[in-house]
Protein backbone atom coordinates (compact mmCIF):
# COMPACT_ATOMS: atom_id res chain seq x y z
CA UNK A 1 0.00 0.00 0.00
CA UNK A 2 2.88 2.35 0.81
CA UNK A 3 4.53 1.70 -2.57
CA UNK A 4 1.24 2.21 -4.43
CA UNK A 5 0.56 5.42 -2.52
CA UNK A 6 4.07 6.70 -3.30
CA UNK A 7 3.71 5.93 -7.02
CA UNK A 8 0.32 7.64 -7.11
CA UNK A 9 1.83 10.70 -5.40
CA UNK A 10 4.61 10.86 -8.02
CA UNK A 11 2.06 10.63 -10.83
CA UNK A 12 -0.06 13.30 -9.13
CA UNK A 13 2.97 15.59 -8.93
CA UNK A 14 3.74 15.08 -12.62
CA UNK A 15 0.19 15.86 -13.74
CA UNK A 16 -0.11 18.84 -11.38
CA UNK A 17 3.18 20.30 -12.62
CA UNK A 18 2.17 19.80 -16.26
CA UNK A 19 -0.98 21.82 -15.66
CA UNK A 20 0.85 24.48 -13.65
CA UNK A 21 -1.01 23.99 -10.37
CA UNK A 22 0.00 22.88 -6.90
CA UNK A 23 0.03 19.16 -6.26
CA UNK A 24 -2.53 19.61 -3.51
CA UNK A 25 -5.24 20.49 -6.01
CA UNK A 26 -5.07 16.96 -7.40
CA UNK A 27 -4.00 15.19 -4.20
CA UNK A 28 -7.34 15.60 -2.44
CA UNK A 29 -9.57 13.96 -5.08
CA UNK A 30 -6.96 11.22 -5.60
CA UNK A 31 -6.91 10.47 -1.87
CA UNK A 32 -10.70 10.35 -1.76
CA UNK A 33 -11.45 8.52 -5.02
CA UNK A 34 -8.44 6.16 -5.22
CA UNK A 35 -7.01 5.73 -1.71
CA UNK A 36 -10.30 5.66 0.16
CA UNK A 37 -9.66 8.47 2.64
CA UNK A 38 -12.72 10.32 3.86
CA UNK A 39 -13.05 13.88 2.51
CA UNK A 40 -12.14 15.46 5.89
CA UNK A 41 -9.08 13.17 6.19
CA UNK A 42 -7.94 14.04 2.66
CA UNK A 43 -8.36 17.77 3.29
CA UNK A 44 -6.46 17.63 6.59
CA UNK A 45 -3.68 15.41 5.21
CA UNK A 46 -3.19 17.68 2.23
CA UNK A 47 -3.03 20.67 4.58
CA UNK A 48 0.08 19.10 6.10
CA UNK A 49 1.61 18.21 2.73
CA UNK A 50 1.32 21.70 1.28
CA UNK A 51 3.27 23.23 4.16
CA UNK A 52 6.38 21.65 2.65
CA UNK A 53 5.52 22.65 -0.92
CA UNK A 54 4.78 26.28 -0.03
CA UNK A 55 7.97 26.57 2.03
CA UNK A 56 10.01 25.16 -0.85
CA UNK A 57 8.31 27.51 -3.29
CA UNK A 58 8.99 30.49 -1.02
CA UNK A 59 12.64 29.45 -0.69
CA UNK A 60 13.15 29.23 -4.44
CA UNK A 61 11.43 32.58 -4.99
CA UNK A 62 13.61 34.11 -2.25
CA UNK A 63 16.74 32.89 -4.03
CA UNK A 64 15.46 34.44 -7.25
CA UNK A 65 14.56 37.70 -5.49
CA UNK A 66 10.88 37.50 -6.46
CA UNK A 67 9.26 37.49 -3.00
CA UNK A 68 7.13 40.60 -2.41
CA UNK A 69 6.94 42.28 1.01
CA UNK A 70 3.30 43.22 0.38
CA UNK A 71 2.54 39.52 0.58
CA UNK A 72 3.14 39.63 4.33
CA UNK A 73 -0.10 41.59 4.74
CA UNK A 74 -1.91 38.97 2.66
CA UNK A 75 -0.42 36.36 4.98
CA UNK A 76 -1.59 38.21 8.10
CA UNK A 77 -5.11 38.45 6.74
CA UNK A 78 -4.87 34.85 5.59
CA UNK A 79 -3.96 33.60 9.07
CA UNK A 80 -7.06 35.36 10.45
CA UNK A 81 -9.08 33.82 7.63
CA UNK A 82 -7.93 30.32 8.59
CA UNK A 83 -9.68 30.76 11.95
CA UNK A 84 -13.01 31.01 10.13
CA UNK A 85 -12.02 28.40 7.54
CA UNK A 86 -11.02 25.82 10.15
CA UNK A 87 -14.19 26.45 12.14
CA UNK A 88 -16.21 25.83 8.97
CA UNK A 89 -14.10 22.74 8.20
CA UNK A 90 -14.77 21.20 11.63
CA UNK A 91 -18.49 21.94 11.42
CA UNK A 92 -18.92 20.70 7.85
CA UNK A 93 -16.91 17.56 8.63
CA UNK A 94 -19.18 16.76 11.57
CA UNK A 95 -22.35 17.14 9.50
CA UNK A 96 -20.87 15.06 6.65
CA UNK A 97 -21.00 17.72 3.93
CA UNK A 98 -17.29 18.03 3.11
CA UNK A 99 -17.61 16.02 -0.12
CA UNK A 100 -20.20 18.48 -1.41
CA UNK A 101 -18.01 21.46 -0.49
CA UNK A 102 -15.05 19.88 -2.30
CA UNK A 103 -17.17 19.20 -5.38
CA UNK A 104 -18.24 22.83 -5.60
CA UNK A 105 -14.66 24.00 -4.95
CA UNK A 106 -13.20 21.88 -7.75
CA UNK A 107 -15.79 23.15 -10.21
CA UNK A 108 -14.81 26.71 -9.21
CA UNK A 109 -11.12 25.89 -9.65
CA UNK A 110 -11.84 24.35 -13.04
CA UNK A 111 -13.60 27.50 -14.21
CA UNK A 112 -10.72 29.69 -12.96
CA UNK A 113 -8.22 27.49 -14.79
CA UNK A 114 -10.12 27.89 -18.06
CA UNK A 115 -10.19 31.68 -17.86
CA UNK A 116 -7.34 33.51 -19.59
CA UNK A 117 -6.48 36.15 -17.01
CA UNK A 118 -2.72 36.33 -17.50
CA UNK A 119 -2.85 39.05 -20.18
CA UNK A 120 -3.28 41.86 -17.65
CA UNK A 121 0.07 43.56 -17.22
CA UNK A 122 -0.62 46.74 -15.27
CA UNK A 123 0.68 46.95 -11.70
CA UNK A 124 -1.75 48.27 -9.13
CA UNK A 125 -0.88 49.19 -5.54
CA UNK A 126 -3.03 48.30 -2.55
CA UNK A 127 -3.16 49.41 1.07
CA UNK A 128 -2.11 46.99 3.79
CA UNK A 129 -5.75 46.76 4.90
CA UNK A 130 -7.04 45.83 1.44
CA UNK A 131 -4.32 43.19 1.05
CA UNK A 132 -5.24 41.74 4.44
CA UNK A 133 -8.89 41.54 3.36
CA UNK A 134 -7.88 39.69 0.18
CA UNK A 135 -5.73 37.39 2.31
CA UNK A 136 -8.63 36.78 4.69
CA UNK A 137 -10.76 35.31 1.90
CA UNK A 138 -7.82 33.28 0.61
CA UNK A 139 -7.07 31.95 4.10
CA UNK A 140 -10.70 31.04 4.71
CA UNK A 141 -10.82 29.09 1.44
CA UNK A 142 -7.44 27.44 2.11
CA UNK A 143 -8.42 26.22 5.57
CA UNK A 144 -11.87 25.07 4.47
CA UNK A 145 -10.73 22.86 1.58
CA UNK A 146 -7.13 22.10 2.58
CA UNK A 147 -5.36 23.83 -0.29
CA UNK A 148 -2.68 26.51 -0.25
CA UNK A 149 -5.01 29.35 -1.21
CA UNK A 150 -2.85 30.38 -4.15
CA UNK A 151 -5.31 28.85 -6.58
CA UNK A 152 -7.77 31.54 -5.44
CA UNK A 153 -5.42 34.40 -4.48
CA UNK A 154 -3.57 34.61 -7.79
CA UNK A 155 -6.69 34.99 -10.00
CA UNK A 156 -8.18 37.54 -7.57
CA UNK A 157 -5.02 39.68 -7.56
CA UNK A 158 -4.72 39.54 -11.35
CA UNK A 159 -8.38 40.43 -11.86
CA UNK A 160 -7.85 43.40 -9.52
CA UNK A 161 -5.08 44.70 -11.75
CA UNK A 162 -1.86 43.13 -10.42
CA UNK A 163 0.68 41.81 -12.92
CA UNK A 164 0.61 37.99 -12.87
CA UNK A 165 4.30 37.62 -11.93
CA UNK A 166 3.98 40.18 -9.13
CA UNK A 167 0.80 38.48 -7.94
CA UNK A 168 2.59 35.14 -7.74
CA UNK A 169 5.42 36.76 -5.76
CA UNK A 170 2.94 38.22 -3.27
CA UNK A 171 1.03 34.96 -3.01
CA UNK A 172 4.15 32.84 -2.49
CA UNK A 173 5.25 35.20 0.30
CA UNK A 174 1.92 34.78 2.10
CA UNK A 175 1.26 31.07 1.66
CA UNK A 176 3.68 29.59 4.24
CA UNK A 177 1.91 31.57 6.97
CA UNK A 178 -1.51 30.53 5.71
CA UNK A 179 -0.72 26.83 5.27
CA UNK A 180 0.79 26.42 8.74
CA UNK A 181 -2.18 28.16 10.37
CA UNK A 182 -4.53 26.01 8.29
CA UNK A 183 -2.91 22.67 9.16
CA UNK A 184 -2.34 22.91 12.92
CA UNK A 185 -6.02 22.76 14.06
CA UNK A 186 -6.71 19.83 11.70
CA UNK A 187 -3.74 17.87 13.07
CA UNK A 188 -4.80 18.59 16.66
CA UNK A 189 -8.36 17.47 15.83
CA UNK A 190 -6.99 14.13 14.62
CA UNK A 191 -8.14 14.37 11.00
CA UNK A 192 -4.69 14.41 9.33
CA UNK A 193 -3.13 11.08 8.31
CA UNK A 194 0.51 11.88 8.98
CA UNK A 195 1.71 8.50 7.68
CA UNK A 196 0.10 9.22 4.31
CA UNK A 197 1.58 12.73 4.29
CA UNK A 198 5.06 11.31 4.96
CA UNK A 199 4.78 9.13 1.85
CA UNK A 200 3.22 11.79 -0.36
CA UNK A 201 5.61 14.66 0.35
CA UNK A 202 8.70 13.13 -1.36
CA UNK A 203 6.53 11.65 -4.12
CA UNK A 204 4.99 15.00 -5.00
CA UNK A 205 8.41 16.69 -4.99
CA UNK A 206 9.82 14.10 -7.39
CA UNK A 207 6.75 14.19 -9.62
CA UNK A 208 6.71 17.98 -9.74
CA UNK A 209 10.31 18.08 -10.97
CA UNK A 210 9.56 15.51 -13.68
CA UNK A 211 6.43 17.37 -14.75
CA UNK A 212 8.29 20.68 -14.92
CA UNK A 213 10.69 19.19 -17.46
CA UNK A 214 7.91 17.64 -19.53
CA UNK A 215 5.95 20.92 -19.52
CA UNK A 216 8.65 22.64 -21.58
CA UNK A 217 7.60 20.58 -24.62
CA UNK A 218 3.86 21.27 -24.32
CA UNK A 219 1.50 24.22 -24.81
CA UNK A 220 0.62 25.49 -21.34
CA UNK A 221 -2.57 27.33 -22.37
CA UNK A 222 -4.09 24.20 -23.94
CA UNK A 223 -3.04 22.13 -20.95
CA UNK A 224 -4.60 24.55 -18.47
CA UNK A 225 -7.92 24.55 -20.28
CA UNK A 226 -7.91 20.76 -20.47
CA UNK A 227 -7.12 20.63 -16.77
CA UNK A 228 -9.98 23.04 -16.08
CA UNK A 229 -12.41 20.67 -17.79
CA UNK A 230 -10.89 17.76 -15.86
CA UNK A 231 -11.35 19.55 -12.52
CA UNK A 232 -14.97 20.36 -13.35
CA UNK A 233 -15.58 16.67 -14.06
CA UNK A 234 -13.96 15.71 -10.74
CA UNK A 235 -16.17 18.25 -8.99
CA UNK A 236 -19.28 16.78 -10.61
CA UNK A 237 -18.13 13.27 -9.63
CA UNK A 238 -17.79 14.33 -5.99
CA UNK A 239 -21.25 15.90 -6.04
CA UNK A 240 -22.93 12.76 -7.38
Amino acid sequence: MIVISFLISVLTGIVASLFGVGGGVLAIPVMVLLLGLSPPEAVATNSVIIIVSTLLSAFFHWRQGTLRKEGVWIGVGGVLGTLLGNALFLYISKVGAMKTVLGISFILIGILMMLDITKRSQTKSFTAKSLAVIGFFGGTFAALVGMSGGVLLNPILVLLGVDIKYAIGMSVTALPLITVASAIPKVLAGYAKLDVAAVWIPGLIIGTKIGARLMKTMKSKTLKRAFGIFMILIGIKLLL
